[in-house]
């Protein structure tokens, strides 16, 4: 369990969208295949590395959650999908990677970095991701979360 938060955009095809779910159900396999050979001792960790393809998540272990400080149009208590400017993302991006670093050494004990970097980088693809689409489309990418 945790927060799931995806991005569509005008135009996106039904390659894109495929890759994204293979990434996704590929992430989650890693996950659990570590987490049964004793390789991975942070569930849901696998899975927080997918920013470049519009997917972000979080487990629900504790906070700070990055994805709330960067995305607070959709992880409110109303709203669950919006248009999203780029900016607003942008404007955000610092804290929120800040955020990602902080919960990886406080939850899981990220004393080398390597988690929270991952974490913080993949924020940043989700961005320019976002600043790509919304460049090509001309329009907002949309975000929808699931909490």
């Amino acid at each position: 369990m945790g927060i799931n938060i995806d991005m569509a955009w005008k135009g996106e095809t039904e390659e894109e969208r495929k890759t994204k779910e293979l990434a996704i159900d590929r992430s989650a396999a890693e996950v659990v295949e570590g987490l049964v050979a004793g390789r991975i001792n942070v569930p849901g960790t696998g899975r927080t590395a997918l920013g470049h393809v519009g997917y972000l998540f979080e487990a629900y272990h504790g906070g700070p959650y990055a994805t709330l400080v960067l995305l607070p149009e959709v992880t409110g208590p109303e709203v669950r999908v919006a248009k999203v400017p780029v900016a607003a993302m942008r404007s955000r991006l610092g804290e929120a990677m800040a955020a990602s670093r902080l919960r990886a050494r406080k939850l899981y004990g990220d004393e080398t970095g390597v988690l929270g970097e991952a974490m913080a980088g993949s924020l940043a693809d989700f961005v320019a991701l976002a600043e790509r689409k919304e460049a090509e489309t001309g329009e907002p990418v949309t975000v929808i979360a699931s909490l």
